[in-house]
């Protein structure tokens, strides 16, 4: 500070007047700024906090610039009245700013004074002199008045202002006041901003149902010192006012499926909450374990689908399920009863209840842990059920069928039971040849089930051969099946009705699918004949006319009618294999009669294969072609060529089908002959023994022998009349001479009259007169007999050319081998599937080993006699022959297994691939060979094709409808066939009908 002491005394009082004023101002307006520092940012914060939870960050802004202001005024005091001082030349700068008419004088003399160096320049009286002057000028200038009041009047005005409102919110808001100087003071501290309006314990988030209006109550607390009359709440784009009522807030919403922010807005309480849409809690399967009653044991677990489930009578039952989430509790009750439960995560059980056996309604509800409850309650019926009887059937087998006694038919027996099988069995019966009541009845159990079973299905091959059913007769099948509950009985399947075809029966049946056949060969030869006339037609015209658009589609017509043509010519050659397949079963056809058929047919399939292509090539080329009259005139050549073979086919099947029925009438007329002088000799033998005693006196045993001749004499003498009557049938359509004078002598000689008397001798044992009526009986059956071959062997007959070059019989031969060889495996598989249960498995496996051993025999037989012509003939059967030693040998020690079947199927395989390589240049036999070899999967060309087929249904039969008719299938008219037997026949026509070569083979 420089020296004053040179100053005149009243300019330097007033000087230092002057800077204690200022010293005082600056103090004033530094304590004040050092407190509005802090005071407005604490306000600043109270009135934020009012609307919004201030931010931490903006906090300790406002705290740190509350810092920055108080430490600058405090560091500008500090400045200027400690560290760097203002001098009086500074000071006097200031008052000259006030005080103007003093100018710069003052600053002058001050200077003056201060300056040490001036005494050198100038006098001191002038200097005292030049200072007085400046101090007189200067009296009547008061210089604490140069300080600037009005600085100090604001920032007192603003402190008193700032001091009064915390005294009134100390008075009146003291809480909030303190939460805000808190705050202040601590921005990152965990004190919550203080609101006058108090909502109890808000959670952070709220779990509402998914996409379902939803409420969400708000309630005041207690320490609420402001009580808002409305409340906002913002959500998803929704605002929802709600009024206060009984100190809460009431909101409703749509409903949401994303999670959304809830904004809530109450007086100056701000509050959000995430709101988290979820589904209510839902079950996602549920189960019933039912203990049934002991009879049956055990547990059954069983899942509950739809509303409502069947508890058997007695049981007890437990509900348990899952739901999609967690749970905090869950509730099942009874008719209103409540049943104990428990849960463990998202699982429940109920604890076993035997009451809900009676029935009523089971509601199942859950909370899950987001307190969402389940909506709607589970609501499941209660039934309660019996232990009802087993239902069984068989299927896969026509309602009525016939078969050949050594043919198999497979069918599939099922069973099911609600609470488990105990047994499955298969029921056959018998009927009596001539009365219509059952005889005898065999049972086979398929299976006796320890462990529940609650379904059985099992494959079952029936065959008459093994049964010892003989041909004629009637069987009903039906399959049987029980459970274990005591009190229900045994039940039974619909029954199938099974006729085994005797060989004149059968032998009717093909012989009228041949005549089909013939029908369908003529209607072809029409057909072709039709289409030969108009082709003639279209030559009369020119070429440029056949040329025009009507031309060009008659030709496009006629050519697609020729390759109809052609394709119903494969398939009745297609359907001629399965004849003579068929008929490759029945010994009633001769060999020869067989070898006649097939070069017939194979003649056929000539004409399919190789004329008819013939045929179509120039027609279709007559449609391109610019040559179509030629091409026309060729094919025309060719259609004339068919219709001469087609015709000389014809002619010479209608001599065939007439010497088969010759054959047969021969064979059958001997074979009854043959029976006659049977039982003639035994009439003798009974005579020794009863010559000259009543017949009220006979012994017991020689009156049942008496009776069964004269029942063996009535077998014949009804066999004669069926002979008789078929010819009658078979003479309506064939007028042969043979026919009608076997047919005038049996009426001259009043045949069946005579056999009737014979019968009645017998009986009345008259033994001497009825042997020798009998002998001539016997002697006139074989006098018709030979009449018969003598006309078969006379007629005209011919035999057309084939390109086979392997003798016929020998492909004929090996053909009845491998069927044979087939149907032995099929019975070979059967056996062993009901070997446990089958009482006669042992003798039934040595029977099919002397089969095996039978077929061997033949074979050989064929070896003989072909194998000087083919060499490699030999060593061929050999190869075959060696698996079935092995089969004969194995069924010879009962082992029906998986060892037999495979030598089996290789001796067929083998014989299958001979055939196949004999008849590689006849497209007939090949088609026969493989309906015999099969083609099904998993036994290469050995299939079991020739199984019948089960998928036609047959029509209805019902043993006490038996005499009712039904549509005909063929000319039953013309054959003696039992007409309550007709509908199974049909069946047995259908099957033939379907046996077709597979689809792959065509």
């Amino acid at each position: 500070m420089p020296n004053l002491g040179k100053l005149p005394l009243s300019l330097k009082r007033n000087i230092l007047s002057f800077e204690r004023k200022l010293l005082f101002a600056d103090t004033a307006v530094a304590v004040s700024s050092f407190f509005l520092a802090f005071a407005l940012p604490i306000a600043l914060l109270f009135v934020s906090d009012r609307f919004l939870e201030t931010h931490s960050v903006a906090r300790s802004a406002l705290l740190l610039l509350s810092i920055l202001f108080s430490g600058a005024s405090l560091i500008f005091w500090t400045s200027r009245w400690l560290i760097n001082r203002r001098s009086y030349s500074e000071l006097s700068q200031l008052i000259q700013k006030k005080i103007k008419p003093l100018g710069d004088r003052l600053q002058g003399a001050v200077e003056l004074a201060s300056d040490e160096s001036a005494g050198a320049l100038i006098s001191e009286e002038l200097r005292v002199a030049a200072l007085n002057q400046v101090a007189d000028a200067s009296q009547k200038y008061d210089f604490a008045k140069a300080v600037d009041k009005s600085r100090v009047a604001k920032f007192a005005i603003c402190l008193i202002l700032a001091a009064l409102l915390f005294a009134a919110l100390a008075k009146f808001a003291n809480p909030a006041l303190i939460n805000s100087i808190s705050r202040f003071l601590n921005p990152f501290g965990s004190g919550k901003r203080f609101t006058f309006t108090v909502l109890e314990n808000l959670p952070e988030r709220l779990i509402v149902p998914m996409s379902e209006p939803f409420s969400v109550k708000i309630l005041l607390d207690n320490r609420s010192l402001s009580h808002p009359k409305t409340a906002k709440a913002f959500l998803a784009a929704q605002t929802v006012n709600a009024n206060l009522d009984k100190n809460s807030f009431l909101f409703s919403f749509a409903g949401i499926s994303e999670p959304h922010a809830m904004f809530i807005k109450a007086g100056d309480c701000r509050a959000k909450l995430e709101v988290i849409p979820k589904y209510r809690p839902s079950i996602k399967n549920l189960k019933a374990v039912i203990t049934p009653p002991p009879y049956i044991g055990g547990t059954i677990e069983e899942e509950i689908k739809g509303n409502s489930f069947r508890v058997l009578s007695g049981a007890s039952v437990s509900i348990s399920g899952e739901y999609s989430g967690e749970l905090s509790s869950v509730s099942v009750k009874n008719n209103s009863a409540d049943i104990p439960s428990s849960f463990s995560g998202a699982s429940f059980k109920s604890a076993p209840d035997s009451k809900l056996s009676n029935g009523g309604k089971l509601v199942i509800s859950a909370t899950d842990i987001n307190g969402l409850e389940q909506i709607p309650a589970t609501s499941l019926g209660i039934e309660p059920t019996q232990d009802n009887p087993p239902w069984t059937e068989i299927s896969d087998c026509p309602q009525g069928t016939a078969i050949l006694k050594d043919e198999i038919l497979e069918m599939t027996v099922r069973a099911v039971d609600d609470y488990g099988l105990s047994l499955l069995a298969i029921e056959i019966a018998i009927f009596h040849k001539e009365k219509r009541e059952i005889e005898k009845i065999q049972r086979f159990e398929i299976g006796k089930f320890k462990e529940k079973s609650l379904s059985r299905e099992s494959e079952y091959f029936f065959s008459p051969s093994p049964l010892k059913i003989e041909p004629g007769t009637l069987v009903r099948l039906r399959s049987a099946a029980s459970d274990r509950c005591p009190q229900n009985q045994e039940t039974f399947s619909s029954e199938k009705y099974i006729y085994v075809l005797t060989d004149e029966q059968h032998f009717k049946l093909v012989m009228e699918k041949l005549r089909t056949l013939s029908a369908k060969i003529q209607e072809l030869r029409n057909n072709e004949k039709d289409l030969l006339d108009k082709n003639n037609a279209l030559l009369e015209f020119d070429e440029q006319t056949l040329k025009n658009e009507d031309n060009r589609k008659k030709l496009s017509t006629q050519l697609e009618e020729e390759k109809a043509n052609m394709r119903k010519a494969l398939d009745l050659c297609e359907k001629g294999a399965e004849a003579l397949r068929e008929a490759m079963r029945n010994n009633s056809f001769s060999p020869d009669l067989m070898k006649k058929w097939t070069e017939f047919f194979s003649k056929l399939s000539d004409i399919a294969n190789n004329d008819f292509k013939k045929s179509v090539a120039p027609l279709k080329k007559a449609m391109s072609s610019d040559d179509k009259k030629n091409q026309i005139s060729k094919a025309a050549q060719e259609q004339e060529r068919i219709i001469k073979e087609l015709d000389k086919i014809l002619e010479d099947f209608e001599s065939h089908i007439g010497e088969s029925f010759m054959d047969n009438f021969a064979g059958r007329l001997r074979r009854e002959a043959e029976n006659e002088r049977k039982t003639q000799n035994s009439l003798g033998e009974i005579l020794k023994e009863s010559a000259g005693v009543k017949a009220e006196n006979l012994s017991a045993k020689l009156k049942e022998d008496i009776s069964s001749q004269a029942n063996a004499h009535s077998a014949v003498r009804e066999s004669v009349g069926e002979i008789r009557d078929d010819m009658t049938g078979l003479f309506k359509r064939l007028p042969l001479y043979v026919y009608d004078r076997i047919l005038k002598d049996m009426e001259s000689e009043k045949i069946i009259r005579k056999m009737s008397g014979i019968e009645e001798s017998i009986s009345e044992n008259r033994l001497s007169d009825a042997m020798e009526k009998s002998g001539t009986v016997a002697k006139k059956l074989s006098e018709w007999a030979d009449l018969l071959s003598a006309a078969s062997s006379s007629s005209s007959c011919a035999s057309s050319q084939s390109s086979i070059q392997v003798p016929l019989d020998l492909v004929m031969g090996l053909m009845k081998i491998l069927f044979k060889e087939n149907e032995l495996r099929k019975k070979t598989k059967n056996l062993d599937k009901n070997k446990n249960e089958n009482k006669e498995y042992s003798t039934g496996s040595i029977v099919l080993s002397e089969e095996q051993d039978e077929i061997i025999q033949a074979m050989s037989k064929l070896s003989e006699k072909y194998s000087a012509a083919i060499p490699q003939l030999k060593e061929l059967l050999a190869r075959a022959a060696s698996p079935m030693t092995d089969a004969e040998i194995l069924l010879g020690k009962c082992d029906t297994g998986q060892e037999t079947v495979a030598a089996e199927t290789e001796a067929i395989e083998i014989l299958s691939a001979a055939l196949s390589s004999m008849n590689k240049n006849s497209a007939m036999l090949s088609m026969m060979g493989a309906m015999l070899a099969g083609n099904s999967p998993g036994f290469g060309m050995t299939g079991d094709s020739d199984t019948a087929n089960t998928k036609i249904n047959g029509n209805i039969f019902n043993a006490d409808t038996v005499e009712k008719t039904s549509d005909k299938t063929f000319s039953a008219s013309e054959f003696n066939i039992p007409e309550r037997f007709r509908p199974l026949y049909e069946s047995y026509l259908k099957r033939i009908e379907e046996r077709r070569l597979p689809q792959n083979e065509k």
